[in-house]
């Protein structure tokens, strides 16, 4: 319980058999809502693979293990594990945008020197010299570095600091451009495709008891509005 406080993990295994395995998930899906929920739980009795389920596990696999089984389960949700990194990717730019901000009454005002400081597949971490409604939407457009590839967005504001620093979160980007920004952001994502658990490794036998673990894919990308999106 205390390690979930302590460090950042992406996937809960649990052993519903086992005592406390329903406080476990409680505190597993209580995190913040950014962090990772996927889980998957196992138990010998039916009722149990039931509670299970209420309980909101993403997978539940029936006891004694089977290995063909149980590989496959996992790499379906290191899969998931993978498309919300993806999602949540920012990489560090430093690039000039043009900004337009529209009241709820339709007035429109342009930003003043505004740069991007990182970008990310929903949204983008935002400096100007003066934002004064931060409830407007915001309409952008700017170049991806190397491609050139121009990127039309629209969005809100999230949260920021009185620097001037914001992030904005995307409400829409046209398809094909959306597809070219997803391409941009991939080419220059270090994600390692391997997981890395803290305990033990899964043992080769399909009977080899599997005890409640907490695992971790290697993070990148942080950023000043890591935060804020």
């Amino acid at each position: 319980m205390e390690s979930l406080k302590e460090k950042t993990y992406d996937l809960l295994t649990l052993d519903f058999d086992e005592p406390g395995a329903v406080t476990l998930m409680e505190a597993w899906l209580c995190r913040g809502p950014n962090a990772s929920k996927v889980s998957v739980a196992f138990a010998g009795q039916s009722e149990m693979l039931r509670q299970a389920q209420q309980r909101s596990a993403h997978f539940v696999v029936q006891k004694p293990l089977d290995k063909r089984l149980l590989s496959k389960t996992l790499k379906i949700a290191y899969s998931m594990i993978l498309k919300k990194r993806r999602a949540d990717y920012r990489y560090s730019v430093s690039i000039k945008a043009d900004a337009i901000t529209i009241d709820e009454d339709g007035t429109e005002r342009k930003l003043k020197n505004a740069m991007l400081l990182d970008i990310s597949q929903g949204g983008i971490c935002l400096k100007a010299d003066a934002i004064i409604n931060k409830k407007a939407t915001v309409n952008l457009a700017f170049h991806l570095p190397e491609t050139q590839d121009l990127i039309h967005a629209t969005g809100k504001f999230t949260s920021g600091d009185p620097g001037g620093v914001v992030g904005v979160k995307f409400s829409f980007v046209p398809a094909s451009e959306l597809k070219k920004l997803q391409t941009w952001l991939d080419a220059r994502n270090p994600l390692t495709p391997k997981v890395v658990a803290p305990g033990r490794p899964i043992a080769g036998s399909s009977q080899a008891p599997l005890s409640n673990s907490l695992w971790s894919v290697p993070r990148t990308g942080s950023s000043a509005c890591a935060r804020a999106l």
